[in-house]
């Protein structure tokens, strides 16, 4: 991943928070990787025939805490337990409501792409089992278009990867 990042030279680099999102083990595992490759890009004592390139920001895409604390009041009035939520029935809201609560240091309007965003997901088998993909379990159109419409990021925490404090706001494919 490093390679890539020296190779691709981009500006920001974004991955899950240190929680995966919704605390999947796998994202959990990609986040902690891409710390140590956006650190490693930068270092001159790590060879793989590139030269070094630093990145100027690591942000986290997160997932609107104050949606998921509605969320968790709401669902029960649908007969659905906030506890067992998603396809899978495996991700706790609830648990999610309370903790991961990072700070939102930008947000991107993914509108314009969207129909990219959703091949790419139709592309992840582990999405698609089962029919096609689920907004986070609102069947409403409004409710899909209005989750999908943005990503949000706050900036990396320190430690390893550390990134420059500041905001970005901006459109996808401005």
């Amino acid at each position: 991943m490093a390679g890539y990042i020296r190779r691709l030279r981009p500006q920001v680099v974004v991955t899950f928070d240190p929680i995966g999102g919704y605390m999947h083990p796998d994202h959990i595992a990609i986040q902690r990787a891409t710390l140590r490759a956006f650190s490693l890009a930068g270092d001159p004592a790590f060879t793989d025939g590139q030269p070094p390139y630093q990145a100027h920001k690591l942000y986290y895409h997160t997932f609107p805490r104050g949606f998921m604390r509605l969320a968790v009041r709401l669902l029960p009035l649908f007969g659905r337990d906030p506890r067992r939520f998603g396809r899978n029935q495996d991700i706790d809201l609830v648990r999610l409501a309370e903790e991961g609560d990072f700070p939102v240091h930008a947000e991107i309007d993914i509108r314009r792409v969207r129909a990219e965003k959703d091949a790419a997901g139709a592309c992840h088998a582990s999405q698609l089992s089962g029919g096609p993909p689920a907004r986070a379990g609102c069947s409403a159109g409004w409710c899909a278009g209005w989750i999908a419409r943005s990503s949000t990021c706050a900036p990396s925490a320190g430690g390893e990867g550390q990134a420059r404090e500041g905001s970005v706001r901006g459109v996808v494919g401005d």
